[in-house]
């Protein structure tokens, strides 16, 4: 009789020679070395759908298009007042977010600095 130890992941770790019984929906798995045996329900597969990869790949390429899109507009917005302006008048709850930003970061006054300045401006 074989001595094992049944894991919650329904495998069995053998201490001597190979399990021969399971039956058919229990398999070995060869890249475990003690003669482990998993439910086949259980294994990973190890190729993607073409689909699936082309999709992985869009959203991907999409987060990293975001990213990159929101350091450059921070830095654009962060070295412009004039771009800020703009942003102003066009997305203003984009700016809201680059103040509210900046000023959970520590740097306060930006908000004043462009308001003032924008006042002026129209004087």
């Amino acid at each position: 009789m074989h001595d094992c130890i049944i894991t919650q992941i329904v495998s069995c770790i053998c201490t001597s020679e190979p399990l021969t019984a399971g039956g058919p929906d229990v398999l070995r798995n060869p890249s475990f070395p003690f003669g482990s045996w998993i439910h086949p329900g259980l294994r990973m597969a190890r190729t993607m759908d073409p689909l699936a990869k082309k999709i992985f790949k869009g959203v991907l390429v999409a987060e990293l298009v975001g990213i990159f899109g929101a350091y450059f507009l921070f830095k654009k917005m962060n070295t412009s007042q004039d771009f800020r302006q703009t942003m102003s008048k066009k997305f203003p709850f984009i700016l809201e977010v680059y103040y509210k930003s900046t000023e959970h970061s520590g740097m306060y006054g930006i908000r004043e600095q462009d308001q003032e300045k924008w006042l002026n401006s129209k004087n």
